[in-house]
């Protein structure tokens, strides 16, 4: 079977693991990538380059356009079995609707691992997506809540899929001989900023005397960048916050005592994928609260989670005062991340068996719930 996987692949941590898993579960996958059209017309100028940029951002235009046909051409001519959209913000439901007719057979997949019935979200930013919805075979999501949107939006089958971690890159490191002075630390952050209080939490630890650093985006806060919000805290301020990605991300969280995760209120978040990221790193998970969560880790065997602020505080300053403790914490927290199959290779997996995908796409398995 032939998987042909469509996304803006810009990140490392989404399409390519996805693509890499799906392989070595049989399918043959096909990559198409729409953030290529953008960064190829950028080299044309200055002007090229704020027209893609706007072209990127709105999803409309000749670019956007060109996406689309191209797709088309791609199907027409490697003929997949499956189409996966993952996070679809440029593709037309016109164009799902027309390699439906030119492709009757083909399996459509549509994946989000953002809330795109978020409020928060500016009207445009996934107006493709949720005209798309009806087009798809099966509408994959990252939360429970999803789900009944996108029945209501006229899907023909959804299912939960989780987030992941890779296991090729998120994995506990031999420190011996690596200088990681710079992520030493008793806890840290990695993450946009929100105004959700998450800051105000964060300089409360700092100011218990416990050695706390952040990472993630930079720049204005209205765009989840931490240079504003940082000027406004009494103990984080003088802190040098920049993003984080590949080795020097894992080298961070294995780096800590104590990985805190918060639940992004902009995509309704009840887990993060960072809750599956720091335990496979063999760093002690605290995070926020979710009765989700709590259905995934055991509070106070695998994981902490917290549900205000001072029980954070007074939970960090605990397991700090008993480095044993948050050693086996961590370790059960390390094990059961592996041992229950959140690794991309296992949602793969689970995806293809359940679904058919190497057989009979879109014939349900009834050996997989």
């Amino acid at each position: 079977m032939k998987l042909l996987m469509a996304g803006d692949w810009q990140s490392d941590i989404f399409e390519e693991p996805l693509s890499v898993a799906f392989e070595k579960s049989g399918l043959k996958v096909i990559r198409f990538k729409w953030f290529n059209f953008f960064s190829n017309f950028s080299t044309k100028g200055f002007l090229a380059k704020i027209m893609a940029k706007i072209q990127d951002k709105y999803m409309i235009g000749f670019l956007v356009n060109k996406i689309n046909e191209q797709l088309i051409h791609t199907i027409n001519q490697e003929q997949p079995d499956i189409l996966f959209l993952y996070r679809n913000s440029h593709i037309y439901s016109q164009t799902l609707k027309r390699i439906k007719i030119l492709s009757p057979k083909i399996y459509i997949i549509s994946y989000n691992n953002d809330d795109p019935f978020s409020n928060l979200y500016s009207w445009w930013k996934w107006r493709h997506f949720k005209k798309s919805i009806p087009f798809s075979d099966l509408l994959l999501a990252f939360r429970h809540v999803n789900i009944e949107s996108y029945y209501k939006y006229g899907a023909k089958t959804a299912d939960l899929f989780r987030g992941y971690f890779n296991p090729e890159v998120h994995k506990r490191l031999d420190l011996s001989n690596i200088n990681n002075k710079e992520f030493q630390c008793d806890a840290i952050f990695i993450g946009h900023f929100e105004m959700d209080g998450r800051l105000e939490i964060l300089d409360r630890l700092a100011g218990e005397n416990i050695d706390l650093k952040i990472f993630g985006p930079t720049g204005s806060s209205r765009k989840s960048g931490w240079d504003d919000a940082i000027k406004a805290s009494m103990y984080l301020r003088n802190q040098q916050i920049r993003y984080l990605k590949g080795r020097e991300y894992v080298l961070a969280i294995n780096s800590a005592k104590i990985g805190i995760c918060f639940m992004s209120k902009l995509n309704n978040d009840t887990y993060t994928l960072r809750c599956f990221e720091i335990p496979a790193c063999g760093t002690a998970l605290f995070s926020e609260w979710s009765e989700d969560l709590s259905n995934l880790f055991q509070d106070g065997v695998n994981a902490v989670l917290f549900k205000s602020e001072q029980e954070l505080v007074d939970r960090v300053k605990y397991y700090l005062s008993h480095p044993t403790e948050l050693q086996e914490l961590a370790y059960r927290g390390y094990e059961l991340v592996k041992s229950k199959g959140h690794d991309v290779y296992s949602r793969a997996s689970w995806l293809v068996n359940k679904y058919s995908l190497l057989t009979e796409p879109g014939k349900l398995n009834p050996n997989y719930n």
